[in-house]
């Protein structure tokens, strides 16, 4: 797969890719009500609305039509654990992802018995082979390797119940580092998306949070398509790009999965020319990784025999693949599953969408406000155009709430499969 990663050849300086946040713009509790947030519509000729979360499906239906909307149904586990070292001093774990005896996070987490997962630890005086314990006694982990506050850990239940099921009891809310609080009652409902159904993420796929049993209804009854994805969201969501030159960042990877109903209805969609709206970066990357994987897959290039496959890293930078439409993509994946009974389609990304990569399946977007300097931002900005930059000074003039409590915005783009250029 290494013919499809080659870096671009223009570069992607991120001093293009900072602005100044407000500190007091950091959303550190979200709205008393999930639909309660403001959106910011973000037109392709550069007009903006100034609406309502609850607004979504009438604005919908007023500037895209009848669309076919894409969620991530990933749900957050209770990943941050308190723990005690055999002096009685305190510690923190934090899980990331799961390396034994899967690296699936679905798997790993109905399992019973022990496992490794790479972690956070933090705490004075953690060595290797030190034995945490968690103070209900549920649970035990033995420090495996170490390297400063990365570590390689074994999780040892007292009880052979489902991880998920310790960790519901014995773990907390893994709220992101910009959150300066501790966690309470109310996360463990307010981090988590209403239609949460696939144990995995460490981190709330957060452009969801917004969404309501209500707009559900309403998004169907006004004859969208309504679909779900599964990307379990990793700790690297949060990592900055700290080369300034982002060819040079290593992107995060990430499990995703669609089943052959959300395939069909994107397929379906993509044939009646009904636009696609992606709830998320997370579900616009997954979709846009299904994408390539087709093209991959067109160009006979995937071996799903031997091993889950990943999408690499530029591979949306590559024009040799720019030949396959959506719809010859889509079939191509569609193909592959009838021809070998699948019902769920598995795979690791690393894509990285940035500005220069033509989006390919996404019409519109919907997503809250990012760091500065991050990969997320770098997808909005390949999204919009150089546009992002007037949106987000916007938003910050009106006082929007940023990042993962924070306000939302709708990017209406101009025409699926370019990148705008203004």
């Amino acid at each position: 797969m290494d013919c499809y990663n080659d870096k671009p050849a223009f570069s992607l300086l991120m001093d293009e890719y900072r602005y100044d946040l407000p500190e007091d713009l950091i959303a550190q509790v979200p709205q008393a009500v999930r639909d309660a947030s403001r959106l910011l519509v973000c037109l392709p000729n550069g007009r903006y609305e100034h609406r309502s979360i609850r607004e979504f499906p009438d604005l919908l239906a007023a500037y895209l039509g009848r669309a076919a909307i894409v969620f991530n149904n990933s749900r957050v586990v209770r990943a941050r654990l308190r723990m005690q070292k055999p002096t009685g001093g305190h510690a923190e774990v934090l899980l990331h992802e799961p390396l034994i005896p899967s690296t699936d996070p679905q798997v790993v987490l109905a399992a019973r018995g022990q496992s490794d997962w790479s972690a956070m630890i933090g705490g004075r005086n953690i060595h290797e082979s030190m034995v945490l314990t968690h103070p209900s006694g549920l649970l035990s982990i033995r420090v495996l390797h170490r390297y400063g506050m990365q570590a390689h850990v074994r999780i040892l239940p007292a009880e052979p119940k489902p991880l998920s099921e310790i960790l519901d009891n014995a773990g907390s809310v893994p709220l992101p580092p910009y959150i300066k609080r501790a966690d309470t009652g109310a996360d463990a409902e307010r981090y988590q998306t209403v239609y949460a159904h696939a144990d995995g993420s460490v981190a709330a796929p957060t452009a969801g949070l917004h969404f309501t049993e209500d707009i559900l209804r309403r998004l169907r009854d006004g004859g969208n398509s309504v679909l779900f994805s599964t990307l379990h969201v990793g700790m690297g969501t949060f990592m900055p790009v700290q080369a300034d030159d982002a060819r040079n960042h290593i992107m995060h990877t990430e499990r995703i999965s669609l089943d052959a109903e959300t395939l069909q209805g994107l397929a379906s969609a993509v044939a009646q020319g009904m636009p696609v709206v992606a709830v998320g970066t997370t579900s616009l990357r997954t979709i846009e990784s299904v994408h390539w994987l087709g093209c991959m897959l067109r160009e006979g290039r995937v071996n799903f025999t031997e091993t889950e496959p990943t999408i690499p890293q530029f591979i949306a930078f590559d024009k040799k693949l720019y030949k396959y439409s959506a719809a010859d993509s889509l079939a191509a994946i569609q193909e592959f599953m009838q021809a070998n009974t699948l019902d769920c389609l598995h795979a690791t990304t690393a894509l990285m969408l940035a500005p220069g990569a033509p989006v390919r399946l996404t019409d519109g977007l919907f997503t809250n406000f990012h760091l500065p300097s991050s990969s997320l931002l770098l997808l909005v900005a390949d999204v919009m155009g150089p546009l992002w930059r007037d949106a987000y000074a916007e938003a910050i003039r009106h006082q929007y709430r940023f990042l993962s409590y924070g306000d939302a915005m709708l990017i209406v783009r101009t025409q699926r499969g370019d990148t705008p250029t203004s």
